[in-house]
């Protein structure tokens, strides 16, 4: 069984970028989507993904409100912020930044990220 994906952000055209962008990774086998925090996290529940794309800037939550919120419900989902401003601090495996992020970064982090036990 491959990875499940789940990517939070509230501009489709974004949301779609990755899903096509994802599905084409040979290990990742589902994607789904949420457009802010509350539907991202009644997602998650249902879902269980491995690795969640979380905007920064969303409606109702931010994304470090999801984030924290995901880490305590799912303490073994990889959590990756997708950032439109440069944060020099977050370390690479944390943060990429959606204005210079490739499809190479993101074949990266679903390289380097494991299946959770279900």
């Amino acid at each position: 069984m491959g990875l499940r994906v789940l990517v939070v952000d509230d501009d489709q055209s974004f949301q779609q970028l990755m899903e096509v962008t994802l599905l084409l990774e040979p290990t990742v086998s589902d994607v789904e989507l949420a457009g802010d925090g509350p539907q991202a996290i009644e997602v998650c529940r249902e879902f269980q993904p491995d690795l969640v794309f979380v905007d920064s800037l969303l409606p109702q939550m931010t994304g470090d409100e999801v984030s924290e919120q995901l880490r305590r419900d799912f303490p073994d989902v990889r959590i990756v912020s997708l950032s439109g401003v440069q944060d020099k601090n977050a370390g690479p495996n944390e943060r990429l930044e959606k204005s210079s992020a490739t499809v190479e970064d993101v074949r990266r982090v679903v390289a380097e990220t494991k299946p959770r036990r279900r």
